[in-house]
Formats: structure tokens, sequence, C-alpha cells
């Protein structure tokens, strides 16, 4: 495997080592958050999300989805009901639990910045990191790479940064 590449493994296994524990505590994994904030910031925006542009904003299988919404469900965190107009598609809307739960880890672990707060002191530690820049402009360059790599490596999800509702605006 090439260093890039592996490179990029690592870190994601990096961010799943620090957000694993943290989520643990709410019930919750990477994934299930994810999917969560995609439904929320729908929600903010008043559009109602269907299971399968779910599975076109995070890029994944719609098995993948099923699974993942069905344990959600068990967990009371979001509903799923037969669409009125056609019968094949299912609405997908988080529960008062699911809002209550969003808004605690939200404000606990990614409002204050401790998670960004994680990738800033990775990023300082680096030796290419001059002491002038700022660690903002920094995660910037970072956030900005990835975006490139994601377009032109074709990456089917729509969701770049799912508490941003500035960017998911493509494809549900």
């Amino acid at each position: 495997m090439h260093f890039v590449l592996f490179g990029f493994k690592r870190a994601h296994h990096a961010t799943l080592r620090i957000t694993r524990p943290i989520l643990a505590e709410y019930g919750l994994t990477p994934a299930r958050l994810d999917l969560l904030q995609v439904l929320r910031c729908r929600e903010l925006a008043y559009i109602q999300l269907f299971q399968t542009g779910i599975r076109r904003i995070l890029g994944v299988s719609a098995p993948t989805v099923c699974r993942m919404l069905q344990a959600l469900e068990r967990l009371g965190l979001v509903t799923r009901r037969r669409d009125s107009r056609d019968l094949r598609q299912r609405r997908v809307s988080l529960t008062d639990r699911a809002r209550v739960l969003l808004r605690k880890v939200l404000q606990t672990h990614v409002e204050d910045g401790s998670m960004v707060k994680r990738v800033h002191q990775a990023l300082a530690r680096h030796p290419s990191v001059k002491p002038h820049l700022s660690l903002r402009h920094e995660l910037k360059r970072v956030e900005n790479l990835f975006a490139r790599v994601l377009v032109n490596l074709r990456d089917t999800a729509v969701a770049w940064e799912p508490w941003s509702t500035s960017r998911l605006g493509r494809g549900s």
C-alpha cells in the first residue's frame, strides 16, 4: 500500500480511537452520530429525508443504511414511516430523545472544540507547522486537501461536514 493511502487509513483509525469511547458514553458510534447529524441538519433546514437520500449523503450501501436505521430505531432515536405518495420510500425522522442526545453530545464534545482540539494538537506537533501560522489555518489546509482527494477519487458521499447545512446541498 502506498504510504499516503496508509496514512489516510491510520488517521481514520486514530480518529475512531478518540471518538469511540466518548460516543459510547451516549450509546452511539461515530457512524451513528454521522447519520443522526445528517438528519439533524436536514431537519434544521426543514427538509424531509428519505432512507435513499441518507445512502447518497453518507456514501454507503442501502443495506448498511437499513441496518444503521434499525439499530437507531431500537434505541428510540429515529422513526421511519412509509411515504403516503410513494409507498416504496421511507421518511426518516429524529425522535425527541435523539434531539436531546445530539444537543448534549454536540455541546459537550463538538461545539466546545474538544474533538477538533485533538486534531489541532496533532498538527501542532508536526515539524512542518510553523509557530506563526494559526492552527485554524493549518486545519483549513487539511480540510481542503481532503476535499480535493475525495472529489478526485470520486467519493460517493455528499456530506463532507454533517453538522454544517451549507455543505449538504448535493444529492438528496
